[in-house]
């Protein structure tokens, strides 16, 4: 099994970009040769492969890390407050009106110390934002007649003046 050959001319290029602060993976995939060339370009120059925490720290001081800037929210969270408990929206929808995950908001939720609502307390507010259709409306509806556990057939008659009291028709 053969090998290629890399030409002087790439092993200098691979050093000069690894000391401008490239990683080692960069400088293979720019100049397309494996990681393990790029290795041996170095150790034949007598220079020395740098730490991970080196890498890191270098990686985020040239303003890169898998080729990406550093993160900076630059979101405005001062109005979360109101708009999660005055104005009762959910996690969902503040994170539609901000531009940004769901996780996002919950994370900015906790670290505000902002309480957090439970899924019954969720759900209580979406049903009243949500009513559920009525009557003729309603996804079940069956033209108003009902066969409960009794046995007796209920017809859905609200202006009836011997109608039952309860909203169960019985």
């Amino acid at each position: 099994m053969g090998s290629k050959r890399i030409d002087s001319e790439r092993k200098e290029r691979a050093v000069i970009l690894y000391q401008e602060g490239l990683s080692k993976h960069t400088v293979a995939k720019t100049l397309h040769m494996s990681n393990n060339a790029v290795v041996r370009a170095l150790k034949e120059k007598g220079l020395s492969l740098r730490s991970p925490s080196e890498a890191g720290k270098l990686g985020w001081n040239l303003g890169h890390w898998n080729n990406r800037k550093p993160r900076k929210d630059g979101h405005n969270w001062d109005d979360l407050k109101e708009l999660y408990i005055d104005k009762q929206l959910s996690v969902s929808e503040i994170a539609k009106i901000k531009g940004c995950d769901t996780g996002t908001v919950a994370y900015q939720l906790q670290k505000r110390s902002i309480p957090t609502r439970t899924i019954s307390e969720g759900l209580y507010i979406w049903n009243k934002k949500h009513p559920r259709p009525k009557g003729s409306d309603a996804y079940m509806w069956k033209g108003g007649r009902c066969k409960p556990h009794d046995g007796y057939i209920r017809v859905y008659c609200p202006d009836h003046p011997n109608k039952s009291d309860s909203s169960s028709g019985k």
